[in-house]
Order: structure tokens, then sequence, then C-alpha cells
């Protein structure tokens, strides 16, 4: 065969220019319309797609919850939360991370610990921009910048932004004091305070400097903390160390 010679493509063949190609070629997209919020609720006007959701919906403002769990006899509003809430009684795990194995009763919990492998942070503050993996953490942190403290002791009224720190300040006025000193018998409320007070009579000092000013602490996560004092404004901070 002649090198030189033209081949033709056969009659018929071209694609013309703008022409669509045959129906059996074309991949097309089906484009899923969002579902139109057209129940509207008569209560706080929050809007929904479905009559179903709009009914489990009401519930919120009616108070009512039908769904009971045989066990411990707990009441939901719907029967989603109530089954999810029987897996605390059968210790069922099914959602399980492939990264580490960890096991989770609910899809929440293993959305949130995902984000520890990710590294994935949604949320965060308009204030300061710290970035949280849980909305619930950025709702506690945010109580840093508000002031907020709504746990309270009852005792001497002293209010914790936190409630875990609330229980630990009620030692104080506990006379319960799991932490004996078996040198010299004092006796102390915190495991931080009892570690401290042995350092009196072990000679030892805390391993973590702070070269700022030189103040020294038994672990990095107290000195990392202590450091923001250092790096931002004092009223951002208070509560942090409660």
């Amino acid at each position: 065969m002649d090198p030189n010679m033209d081949l033709k493509e056969p009659e018929g063949s071209e694609v013309k220019e703008n022409q669509e190609a045959p129906e059996t070629f074309q991949i097309k997209e089906e484009q899923n319309e969002p579902e139109k919020l057209s129940l509207k609720c008569d209560v706080c006007g929050k809007l929904f797609s479905r009559a179903s959701n709009l009914h489990s919906h009401s519930r919120v403002h009616t108070g009512e919850k039908p769904y009971s769990c045989k066990v411990c006899k707990k009441t939901f509003r719907d029967k989603y939360n109530m089954l999810s809430h029987m897996r605390t009684h059968t210790d069922e795990k099914p959602f399980s991370c492939k990264t580490c194995g960890r096991n989770f009763r609910f899809r929440s919990s293993f959305t949130v610990h995902m984000r520890t492998h990710t590294g994935e942070r949604p949320y965060f503050c308009q204030t300061c921009g710290k970035m949280f993996p849980e909305l619930q953490s950025l709702k506690k942190h945010m109580m840093i910048h508000t002031g907020e403290k709504p746990h309270s002791c009852r005792t001497c009224e002293r209010g914790f932004s936190n409630r875990s720190h609330l229980v630990r300040h009620m030692q104080v006025h506990s006379a319960d004091r799991p932490y004996q000193c078996q040198t010299c018998g004092k006796g102390y409320g915190y495991s931080s305070h009892f570690r401290r007070h042995m350092m009196s009579h072990t000679g030892e000092r805390p391993p973590h400097t702070c070269n700022t000013c030189g103040k020294r602490f038994r672990k990095t996560s107290e000195l990392r903390r202590h450091l923001k004092t250092h790096m931002a404004p004092k009223h951002l901070l208070e509560g942090i160390n409660r």
C-alpha cells in the first residue's frame, strides 16, 4: 500500500461539529432535586419536607413521648432514639472504626471519633478562630468568651462553666479526703494536690518549665495551657484552670 495514499473515512462515519454522539455513548447524570420544605410547624415555624418528620417534631412542643424502653421504662419522642437507647442495655456497638477497630453504639459518636483520624474540625469559634471536631466542645469553649457559668455550687455559690469542674470543686466542702500522705498523714481531695504535696517530701521538682516565667509543671498539657497566658489576652483565658 502506498504510504502517501489518502485514507478516507467510510461515508456516513464522520461526526459533524456540534453533532451529538450516539445515545449509547452518552452518560447523563440524573440530578436529584432537593426536597421542597413545604410543611411548616405552627408553633416555631420550622419547615419540613415530609409529614412524618413534622409530626415527630411536634412532640418537642407537646412533650409527648410514645416510645418506651422495656428495660428501664425511659420514654422517647421517636422510635429511632428509643432503639439507639436500647443499645445501652444490650451493649451492642454496630458502628466500627476501620482505622483503629474501636466500636460505638451511636452513629453520632462514631462520626465524631472518625475526625480524630481525618483531622476534620468543622466547628469554629467566631471570636478567636479555634476549631473543634464536635458542636458540644465549641459550646463549652464559647463560655470562656461569654463568661457563662451555668453550673453552680449550692454551698458557696461559686460558678463553673464545666460540670466536671463543679464535681471536683465539691470535694472542697466534703470531709472526704481520699488521697492520704503516708509520710505525714495529710489528706487531699484532689489527686493533683496530693502529688504536688508529695514533692515536698521527695524534693522532686516538676520536669516541665516555662521559658518565659520559669514556672514549672508536672505535665506537658499543664505547661501548654499555662503558655496561653503569655500568648492571649487574660480575659479570654478566664476559667481555663478551674
